[in-house]
């Protein structure tokens, strides 16, 4: 498209989606060696979300470091306006009556796409069992907490919400008969963590998002195949998991999101900055 652009003089722009791979050093290993093989950028410009993408296109060669800019976001300012705004009038408040629980949905090969598909079909490729662990748990916390509001959120319908119903299946659980437990994929995302006492995340950028309110637990599920060798180098984030509260087992899982439900988290300022 840029090509033909060029050839009939009507200028265009390359935004870079905003990809998760920089979180990760095996994922921003991956992305370079891509980049090598694609023979140069032929626009004029690049805007790229972070500076790690802009010095993984530039130390790959692929564009000059004159033809590419970090400009952020775009989706981020508004919501970091109203994060603030939230962080200064809030202090152990909730903005609704039922409390929340929210698991932001993770497939089998999140962050391992360099790896294996999305979708494992071998019990022994990718994050299978944690996926299974947290959500079986997230379902079961649900039927042990009727008072509580459970979501689960993938980022689209489809196979992702026939592959969380046929785990629940398998543990005995039928999704439709507990009324507290919602899979929702439309559902706007920040949104979404306003409104939740305690948020799940892995392998994903709404962790970051989650943890910048002053009062919400953001618990990563950090156990089974995510402490796997051979994942290490996979795990988006993993030099900064300090910042949050990790479960290294399920029932640790469980334990942190009763904690949160309990007693919200008052992250103190130098954290928040970090």
């Amino acid at each position: 498209l840029g090509l033909v652009s060029n050839e009939i003089g009507v200028p265009y722009i390359v935004l870079q989606k905003e990809d998760a791979f920089f979180s990760s050093y095996k994922g921003t290993k991956w992305y370079s060696e891509l980049l090598k093989q694609w023979n140069g950028f032929k626009g004029r410009h690049i805007i790229v979300h972070s500076e790690i993408a802009r010095e993984v296109f530039v130390d790959s060669g692929y564009v000059a470091s004159r033809n590419i800019s970090a400009l952020g976001s775009l989706r981020m300012d508004e919501y970091v306006a109203r994060v603030k705004s939230y962080n200064n009038v809030h202090f152990n408040k909730s903005s609704h009556i039922r409390k929340k629980v929210t698991l932001f949905s993770f497939y089998h090969g999140v962050g391992l796409e360099a790896l294996m598909p999305q979708w494992s079909g071998n019990q022994k490729h990718g994050f299978v069992r944690l996926f299974e662990l947290v959500h079986v748990s997230m379902a079961r916390l649900a039927m042990q907490m009727r008072d509580v509001d459970f979501v689960i959120k993938p980022k689209w319908g489809g196979s992702w919400i026939t592959k969380i119903e046929t785990v629940l299946k398998e543990n005995n659980i039928d999704v439709n008969r507990i009324e507290n437990l919602s899979i929702l994929c439309d559902t706007n995302v920040h949104n979404l963590i306003f409104e939740s006492d305690v948020v799940c995340a892995f392998q994903s950028t709404t962790m970051l998002e989650a943890a910048i309110h002053a009062d919400k637990k953001v618990i990563i599920p950090y156990f089974d195949e995510a402490k796997y060798p051979e994942y290490e180098g996979y795990l988006q984030f993993k030099d900064y998991y300090y910042l949050f509260d990790v479960a290294h087992s399920v029932d640790e899982f469980e334990k942190l999101i009763i904690e949160g439900l309990e007693k919200p988290k008052r992250v103190d300022e130098d954290l928040l900055q970090k």
